[in-house]
């Protein structure tokens, strides 16, 4: 398992994801994947859907804000979970 974190909003806001190994290498590989997760800013928790394409991800709001918007996937935090 694979856990990717992105920080948006000087480092204030922020969401985490768990993947397989196996969705993570895809991913890397270019693969269209799009999956919610929650975000946390300032004890505040919503809900937000990382998507992947083209090694580049963005985490868009359930209101349509836009944390990240189309960075490359090696700015991500990632660690084995």
């Amino acid at each position: 398992m694979i856990e990717l974190t992105a920080y948006w909003g000087n480092d204030d806001a922020h969401s985490s994801i768990v993947l397989e190994s196996a969705d993570w290498e895809k991913i890397q590989r270019g693969k269209a994947l799009s999956m919610t997760a929650t975000s946390a800013y300032e004890g505040i928790e919503e809900t937000v859907t990382w998507s992947f394409n083209d090694a580049y991800f963005s985490i868009n709001g359930d209101d349509g804000r836009q944390c990240v918007c189309g960075e490359p996937i090696e700015s991500l935090i990632v660690r084995e979970a």
